[in-house]
């Protein structure tokens, strides 16, 4: 269908997880005025941006290969928010954009294409659906927007031209020509479904119960006006040998998701690190926390921080950066990846029911 027509419409090609954690980010990005307000030469007014969502790009690219039959490139995204009166004129994508996807984030409102054969077809998405059209080939646009609530969308772009990976930029997420006003937030990555829900059984059907739990220290010993948690080293020796094979593969579940987390963070970046520290478990019972800190000290330097959350039957226990001006709960299966250094004070706020499980390791 996507050769003859020049497009195919993808329903629930993002889940309601990964679609809140996107909503986060947009969050994030509007409230530090990333977005700009005056909009682009298509939608004047349209808060606009590029390149911030250069993850959700390249966690997609294996969709699009998929379904074009042939091996493509990222190339850029880019986002609206479209309010009230907002119009697009019929219009061609540039070169970058041989196969495009619009998808819904929040709200709706009818997108027109005319097909390879010359028809004329209207297209209406829910949040999480997804068109994917060839961008440069088939004319594209949207009559006047009359709802009341803005309507946010993401548009990823792709090539099959090797040439034209990243858009011409040195790496992913950052902008066209320059680097040089990224925010702070811009260097948080979360990253959805690093582990399924299979392996995030195994973990805790191994270690939940255990009496293996002791109270996590900070880098200056036990403090529980600090850091009030239990934790359990499962990377060590020690501990791997009290069940071998299964918790051999726990740590090898724990290796390969790090691995993902890191390459989808280096793809955008390009930090380099050597190694990771071995893997974590927490839990943090009714009442834990863990106040600010970070996580980089002289002997012990570290490049990046990584957490995953396995589960989020609970409540309280946000992930939290700079005394709470930035704080979110990790989904189960997601992933935070952040920079370690001094500038990325974070901690856990108190849990209020229920039990927080998760794992972190560092990178250096």
């Amino acid at each position: 269908m996507y050769t003859e027509t020049g497009y195919v419409v993808i329903r629930n090609l993002l889940n309601q997880e990964t679609l809140d954690l996107i909503k986060q980010k947009w969050h994030i990005l509007r409230s530090n005025n990333s977005f700009r307000e005056s909009g682009d030469d298509h939608v004047p007014g349209a808060p606009a941006i590029y390149g911030e969502f250069d993850d959700v790009l390249n966690l997609l690219n294996p969709t699009v290969e998929k379904t074009v039959g042939e091996k493509v490139y990222s190339t850029y995204s880019y986002a609206r928010e479209y309010p009230t009166s907002s119009e697009l004129d019929k219009h061609l994508d540039r070169k970058s954009c041989q196969h495009s996807i619009t998808l819904s984030i929040e709200g709706s409102w009818p997108f027109y294409i005319e097909d390879l054969n010359g028809k004329e077809i209207e297209i209406n998405l829910n949040p999480g659906d997804a068109i994917l059209y060839q961008g440069w080939k088939i004319f594209h646009w949207r009559n006047a927007y009359t709802g009341k609530d803005p309507v946010k969308q993401i548009f990823l772009h792709y090539n099959e031209d090797p040439a034209l990976e990243k858009d011409g930029r040195i790496s992913f997420g950052t902008r066209k020509g320059s680097n040089k006003d990224r925010d702070l937030t811009d260097f948080i990555m979360i990253i959805p479904n690093v582990l399924s829900d299979y392996e995030i059984n195994l973990v805790l059907d191994e270690y939940k119960n255990t009496n293996e739990w002791v109270s996590a220290e900070t880098k200056t010993g036990f403090n529980p006006e600090i850091r009030k948690c239990d934790e359990i080293l499962i990377s060590d020796p020690a501990t791997i040998a009290k069940n071998t094979q299964p918790r051999k593969n726990i740590d090898d579940i724990f290796c390969n998701a790090v691995k993902n987390c890191y390459e989808n963070y280096s793809a955008r970046y390009g930090t380099l690190v050597r190694e990771d520290t071995g893997y974590i478990l927490l839990k943090y019972k009714m009442g834990d926390f863990y106040k600010q800190h970070i996580d980089h000290f002289i002997q012990d330097p570290r490049t990046l921080s990584i957490s995953i959350g396995l589960n989020d039957d609970y409540s309280g226990g946000e992930f939290s950066f700079w005394n709470g001006d930035v704080a979110f709960k990790l989904p189960k299966g997601a992933a935070v990846v952040f920079p370690s250094n001094f500038m990325y004070p974070h901690g856990v706020n108190q849990v209020t029911s229920g039990e927080r499980f998760s794992m972190v390791t560092w990178l250096r």
